[in-house]
């Protein structure tokens, strides 16, 4: 769970779902030759085997 403090807001990052790879639909170009010479993507977008990490995720906002 990643949190950020912003002022007197704490916002809290909370994951319902991470895939890997299967992201043809949403990026076609984004293949795993395109993608694993992009090295800042790893590890955090990208996998040892060139697929993107996706995460579909909420964000909680606490204003106190």
């Amino acid at each position: 769970m990643d949190r950020w403090q912003i002022g007197d807001v704490r916002i809290t990052r909370v994951v319902e779902m991470e895939v890997t790879g299967g992201t043809r639909f949403i990026l076609p170009d984004a293949t795993r030759d395109a993608c694993l010479p992009i090295q800042w993507l790893a590890p955090h977008f990208m996998d040892d085997q060139g697929n993107l990490i996706m995460s579909i995720h909420a964000l909680v906002v606490d204003t106190g």
